[in-house]
Formats: structure tokens, C-alpha cells, sequence
């Protein structure tokens, strides 16, 4: 009888354990050297500080006074500062290093891992970019709307600035029409924007 064939994914298991604990032993290493270099550090910290600074003669026959902060005090602070900077990112690594190879992979959540792909529309698509198309058109449509042009040259109907046109139906209002006392757009058959298209198709009201 043939034996089962073990599920490939066990040699794979098998492969990454090995490899994380070597991750972990590395990680686990620069930690302990981060530490111990920082204690090296404040112990210098604390040695310098402590140190009483040199003072110069001349100063002492001219009076200043020698109390102030001097840069022997400084140096130290700002070369011991940016040495913890180093040595921050270095811990900083080493963990990270220690703890991608300690952990698994996350798993995507049920959500993420069983949502359906976005349903494309059917063939043919004469659209392969939407979203730019849609974005070229509506630039065109604001330089439509802010500028002047023909709308038909032979007939001397030009369309204006949307500004402009707002201003001078402003000032002269809109043009009346001419209906008898008590008729309605219904009773005149006149053609009104349509609720079912909201607005975008006109429909004639009829008497």
C-alpha cells in the first residue's frame, strides 16, 4: 500500500519554523547589544555631568561669571542625544525583526477574504476609463459654463458666462409671456422638465 503524501503546505511549516526562530535569535541579539550600549551611554552622561568644567584664568581676573552653562556641558548632551536617536532605531529594527519572524501571517478578515469582485458591465465596454472620461467632461462642461461662443453664427445666438448671464437676468428680469387671465402652462401645452428623469428630460403638459 502507498502511504499518503503529506499536505504540501507541512514542508512549507516546517521550512518557515526554523527560519523564524533564527529571526527571533538575530532580533533577540541586537536587542541585548542596544541595551548594553545604552547603558554605556548613560554612564557617560552621568560622568560628564558630574564632571566640574574648567574654568579660565581670565575669566576669573574679569569677573564673569562661571556658573552659566558651558559647551563642555552641551557637546555631550547633543552628541549622547543623537546617539539614542541610533540607538532607538536600532532596538526599533531588532524588535521588528524578532517579530515578523516570531509571528505567522495575518489572514485577511472573513469580510476582506470572502468579499465578492465588483461586477464589470457587460461587453462591449466602450469605456476603459470611466473615471477620466467622466472627469474630461465635466472640465469641458466648466469651460462651457465660464466662457463666451457660438451657439449658432448664422443666426447671431451666442452663448455667455454663466456670471454674466445671471447678472443681466438680474437687471432685466425674466421676459413675460403673454397668457390670458387664468391660463396655466397645462392649458398652454407647454413642454416642463419631467420628475421621473428629474429634470434632465422635458415632458408637454397637456391641456
Amino acid at each position: 500500500m502507498s502511504k499518503p503524501s503529506p499536505h504540501p503546505d507541512s514542508h512549507e511549516t516546517e521550512s518557515a519554523g526554523p527560519d523564524r526562530k533564527e529571526r527571533g535569535g538575530i532580533g533577540a541579539t541586537i536587542l541585548r547589544a542596544g541595551l548594553l550600549v545604552t547603558g554605556f551611554v548613560l554612564r557617560f552622561f552621568r560622568e560628564t555631568l558630574a564632571r566640574e568644567p574648567t574654568v579660565d584664568r581670565r575669566a576669573l581676573e574679569v569677573g564673569h561669571e562661571v556658573s552659566d552653562l558651558t559647551l563642555q556641558r552641551v557637546r555631550p548632551v547633543v552628541i549622547g542625544f543623537l546617539i539614542m536617536m541610533a540607538l532607538v532605531l536600532i532596538v526599533v529594527s531588532a524588535l521588528n525583526v524578532a517579530f515578523i519572524g516570531r509571528w505567522p501571517g495575518f489572514p485577511l478578515p472573513p469580510g476582506l477574504a470572502n468579499a465578492p469582485d465588483i461586477p464589470l458591465p457587460p461587453e462591449p465596454r466602450l469605456q476603459p476609463e470611466p473615471q477620466q472620461e467622466m472627469q474630461a467632461l465635466r472640465a469641458e462642461q466648466e469651460a462651457l459654463l465660464h466662457s463666451y461662443g457660438w451657439v449658432d453664427k448664422q443666426a447671431g445666438v451666442v452663448h455667455i458666462p454663466i456670471d454674466r448671464a445671471m447678472q443681466l437676468l438680474a437687471q432685466r428680469g425674466l421676459p413675460a409671456q403673454p397668457t390670458s387671465a387664468g391660463e396655466t402652462l397645462r392649458d398652454q401645452g407647454q413642454l416642463i422638465p419631467s420628475d421621473a428623469s428629474s429634470g434632465r428630460m422635458m415632458e408637454r403638459l397637456s391641456p
